[in-house]
């Protein structure tokens, strides 16, 4: 228990650190002033008891605000603590009320309070083991201290320290007699408060009570007479600071609020203002508060408790609101704010009236203050300027109670607007933003249960929303002192009965949620295939903020491709795919359950064959073309001329532009026609479409291509011989031509495991097969054969 109370104030010291030093400081003084000593394990013993403790704060207190509890009353493992097996000694001291009678009885009278009475009386060292606490010193170390002396906390306390009293004044009797009486009779535990009926008595008594404490370790402080002159010779820190003010200051001694500089004794009666409703449980509460232990307040709370027995009488229960006439008459006197509040298209405004009850039962009223606001240029509904007006209202009631005293009994609030009630009685996420707003605010500065209805005609606030002039602002209205109906009983105020539904209508809140289905219609924008891929590209580089001003690639128009082939999978397929998705080992069902669908790598959706199984081998072909001059456009065509024949490929190999460098003015014009930027345009825009990309082999390196580089080196060598050096210069076209066409069949069908008996050739099947006839003749003689392809495992 002790563990878990030191764990729990840590937890405290944490969340308050002004808390935690002053604490501190209080355990630290008891170190110091040896209340309290360190003890080490060794030392601890299993028929001990530790003392949980905490803090309290007092703020009225004069000299120590923060008190250290010791809990004697937290019970062990056994279910026992240790205050219920002390013994509390017998009664040692005079009752409170003889104490007070002598106190009145005297002419000169005197008080102090004995500083740190329990804490200065040790207890013997063989019972201190029952007064052990815990306590984590300042680096977080849990230590066991023992408390040497009476423990403020333990029922034993205060017959222990009263009988050290009792006994100092035995021991000490022969020398300061008069000190002695005092000692036994005018002492309350450490409180004093005597007098004597001649001034130079009350001086020597004064001194004989110090000297006699002194004996026992003990001093008095916080001195108070009716008479400053008895205080002479003391020094500031020992007379109670009340006095030291220089003015009428009371204070509290033994419970009694007394003035000693006109020696009163004073009475601060609260009632709770803010109680919602009066019932028999606050009744009985608020007259238990007046603490009158002389009776001086009997006509008042004989009266008080006559009304709590005729409610006994009545059986009422204790949360039942009192009737009408038992309320008036507990409210008998008492101040009263009363609010009213009303609104127009052009201006709202509040007013606020104090009521005073007189305790002869006489009435009457006053105007405090009011506030006025035009309504906003914006046109707003009449109920949500009654609001206004009401939060208005809430607002400066507010600020009235803030500046008046304490002892308003009560607030009432008034509107004309039954819709304002309502929406005040409703809890506010039912209601709309605007009126939410406001009725929380109003709920949270007033109580529901204090709105009251009133009649439009008997409102003096209806005099704002329409303003007056001059002239009928001075003839008497209801504006000075409120309705005439506010100065008579309760029972005669304005009442207002709503008529309460038998049965309360369902409401029901529609939600409406639009769900847009997705949409293709992308797919049904172009009717071309290719427009469609080439504004797909260009918005999926709009999305990823590439340079929109480069021309379409190769690679950007088949991601696109891509994207797009498998939205339309998505659409048709999207069972399918989501199956593999989640098991790749699950069967397929539907169309595509015979074709052994998968997932490839970028989450395209195809079917297997036997073309999975199949390796094509390596086949190298050899197409020359000739073109008529070396501009974009004839390239172009030589290349469509090639895709027609040979079919589409998916990538182009060329030697960079950097390796013509000869003299000729051939070589230049090919090198600056393969570097121009309209070239590079329009080629790319024609491979682009076509899904071929087109890459340059490294500047000044042959040997990267040395595939064609050894095929035109060939067919060099054979067009040297057939043809000759001067078939540029003049021969015929058309038998060039033949020529080109001659050499490259023979280089296709050289190495391909092909026979001279015309055996098969197995090449790729976009290839046009055909037999070269031997070089130099005049004609070109095709046969057709059958193209065998073998599946190679």
């Amino acid at each position: 228990m002790a563990m878990k109370r030191l764990i729990s104030l840590c937890r405290r010291f944490q969340r308050d650190k002004r808390f935690e030093a002053d604490y501190r400081a209080v355990i630290q003084e008891y170190v110091e002033l040896g209340h309290m000593t360190k003890i080490t394990t060794d030392n601890c013993t299993d028929d001990g008891y530790f003392l949980p403790h905490h803090g309290v704060i007092k703020e009225s207190s004069q000299t120590t605000k923060l008190r250290v509890v010791f809990d004697g009353s937290a019970p062990t493992t056994t279910g026992v603590s240790l205050n219920d097996v002390l013994h509390t000694g017998p009664k040692l001291q005079d009752d409170l009320f003889f104490i007070l009678l002598r106190f009145r009885s005297h002419q000169y009278v005197i008080t102090g309070d004995v500083e740190k009475m329990y804490r200065q009386f040790l207890v013997r060292p063989e019972d201190r083991k029952f007064q052990q606490i815990l306590w984590r010193n300042s680096d977080g170390e849990v230590d066991t201290y023992q408390l040497n002396t009476v423990t403020f906390g333990l029922s034993a306390a205060p017959d222990l320290a009263i009988r050290c009293l009792k006994q100092l004044a035995d021991d000490g009797g022969h020398r300061y007699p008069r000190a002695a009486t005092v000692l036994q009779r005018d002492f309350y535990v450490d409180d004093v408060l005597t007098g004597v009926d001649r001034k130079v008595e009350a001086r020597s008594w004064r001194t004989e009570l110090t000297e006699l404490l002194k004996l026992a370790g003990l001093n008095i402080r916080k001195w108070a007479s009716n008479d400053r002159e008895l205080l002479r010779g003391l020094s500031e820190q020992d007379i109670n600071d009340k006095l030291l003010l220089g003015e009428s200051q009371p204070f509290k001694t033994l419970g009694v609020v007394w003035n000693s500089f006109d020696d009163s004794i004073l009475y601060s009666v609260k009632i709770n203002s803010t109680a919602s409703r009066i019932t028999k449980r606050t009744m009985s509460s608020e007259i238990a508060k007046i603490y009158d232990p002389l009776g001086l307040l009997a006509p008042v709370i004989v009266r008080a408790k006559m009304l709590l027995q005729r409610l006994w009488t009545l059986k009422i229960d204790w949360d039942v609101s009192l009737p009408a006439d038992v309320h008036t008459e507990w409210s008998c006197s008492g101040n009263e704010l009363h609010g009213f509040c009303d609104a127009s298209e052009r201006a709202y405004g509040a007013c606020v009236y104090l009521r005073i009850i007189t305790p002869d039962g006489h009435v009457w009223t006053r105007l405090l203050t009011a506030k006025s606001k035009v309504a906003p240029l914006k046109s707003q509904t009449i109920p949500r300027l009654e609001l206004s007006g009401a939060l208005l209202l809430a607002s400066l009631a507010t600020t009235v109670l803030q500046a008046l005293p304490s002892n308003i009994s009560r607030t009432v609030y008034w509107t004309d607007s039954t819709i304002v009630l309502h929406w005040i009685n409703t809890s506010p996420h039912t209601l709309k933003t605007f009126v939410a707003n406001r009725v929380t605010e109003m709920q949270q500065k007033t109580h529901t249960s204090d709105w009251r209805h009133i009649p439009t005609a008997d409102n003096p606030a209806d005099l704002i929303s329409r303003g007056q002039s001059p002239e009928d602002f001075l003839r008497p209205t209801i504006w000075q002192h409120g309705p005439e109906w506010l100065q008579q009983p309760e029972r005669y105020w304005s009442t207002w009965n709503p008529v309460p539904l038998t049965e309360i209508s369902e409401q029901k809140k529609a939600t409406c949620l639009a769900v847009t289905p997705a949409d293709h219609s992308l797919l049904e924008r172009f009717s071309s295939w290719p427009k469609l891929i080439r504004t797909t590209t260009r918005c999926l580089r709009w999305r990823q903020k590439q340079d929109r001003g480069r021309p379409l690639t190769t690679h950007d128009l088949t991601n696109a491709h891509n994207k797009l082939i498998k939205l339309l999978q998505l659409c048709y397929f999207s069972d399918e795919i989501r199956t593999l998705r989640t098991d790749r080992n699950s069967a397929v069902k539907g169309k595509l359950q015979r074709l052994n669908p998968f997932l490839d790598k970028d989450g395209m959706l195809r079917v297997g064959g036997r073309l999975s199984h199949s390796s094509m081998p390596f086949i190298k072909a050899v197409h020359i073309e000739l073109v008529s001059d070396l501009t974009s456009e004839a390239f172009i065509a030589a290349l469509r001329r090639f895709i027609a024949r040979r079919g589409f490929c998916v990538t182009i190999y060329s030697d960079n532009g950097t390796n013509f460098v000869g003299a000729n003015n051939e070589l230049r014009e090919l090198r600056n026609l393969l570097q121009s930027d309209d070239h590079k345009v329009k080629v790319q825009s024609f491979l682009a479409d076509r899904r071929i990309e087109w890459l340059f082999i490294p500047p000044n390196s042959p040997h990267f291509g040395g595939l064609w580089e050894a095929a035109v080196k060939t067919f060099k060598r054979h067009f040297r011989r057939v043809a000759g050096w001067g078939y540029m210069g003049g021969r015929r076209r058309e038998d060039g031509a033949a020529s080109v066409i001659e050499i490259s069949g023979k280089l296709e069908s050289l190495g391909k495991g092909g026979n001279q008996n015309g055996g098969l050739v197995p090449v790729s099947a976009k290839l046009v097969w055909m037999r070269v006839v031997r070089l130099g003749q005049g004609g070109v003689k095709a046969k057709h054969t059958k193209c065998e392809v073998r599946t190679v495992e």
